[in-house]
């Protein structure tokens, strides 16, 4: 169990957070159900911010999804008949992801604003029901999944333009305002599309707090300067 590398990590991080589409998957995550789905899923997944057909890697290519295939070339001969091509980087294959939104202690008033408005675009995408869980208490989920007998390494998402550094801990900086923020467990065919569930204790699943008010305050009046709630989101 290993976090990953973080061009945040000298940040404040107050909380992550969850939306779900449905509440029953909110559900099943308070029951303790960390579920984890593929990078094949999300490939395959049409849905906006949600889709990502170079998810975990630098490019796939899937007959049944795209239009053109690529040209692939080696040692001189174009081979004919692809039918998938999946192009990882760095070493880094594919693993099993649950991922969140990263809320950090804005320092400044446009980063403040910057949050929010991603974390708005984000809940029109994935979902109003949502799950928030102290930054604090991050690496005892991530400990809770190792004593389940599997590997984890777990970190906030880099964002770049260059395709060659896409891989599962970095990702198209199209995806930028997601603010992304996963756990990455165990390790998973190119393919497989079936989603893994890892049982967490009821002491780990106790620390999700499910579509309670979130607010944030000035430190010196008191005033509310931000409120999520399953109503929707308020600011100043």
């Amino acid at each position: 169990m290993k976090p990953m590398a973080s061009s945040n990590h000298s940040r404040q991080l107050m909380c992550l957070i969850k939306l779900f589409p449905k509440q029953e998957y909110l559900d099943d995550l308070l029951r303790g159900i960390f579920y984890c789905n593929t990078p094949e899923f999300y490939r395959n997944h049409h849905g906006a911010g949600v889709g990502d057909k170079n998810e975990s890697c630098i490019s796939s290519y899937r007959i049944h999804r795209d239009l053109e295939a690529p040209i692939l070339t080696i040692n001189g001969h174009t081979i004919d008949g692809l039918e998938s091509m999946t192009v990882h980087g760095n070493g880094i294959k594919d693993s099993w992801l649950h991922c969140w939104f990263t809320f950090y202690l804005p320092e400044t008033d446009e980063e403040f604003y910057s949050q929010i408005k991603d974390l708005k675009r984000v809940r029109e995408e994935f979902g109003k029901f949502f799950a928030i869980i102290d930054g604090q208490h991050i690496n005892q989920v991530a400990q809770a999944i190792r004593e389940q007998g599997h590997n984890v390494e777990y970190g906030a998402v880099l964002y770049s333009d260059k395709k060659v550094d896409w891989s599962a801990r970095c990702k198209s900086s199209n995806y930028h305002y997601q603010r992304e923020f996963r756990f990455l467990i165990d390790g998973c065919g190119s393919h497989d599309v079936e989603p893994k569930k890892v049982q967490l204790g009821s002491s780990v699943s106790s620390l999700f707090k499910a579509n309670e008010k979130f607010e944030m305050k000035d430190s010196k009046s008191g005033e509310v300067l931000l409120s999520l709630s399953a109503n929707g989101i308020e600011h100043i």
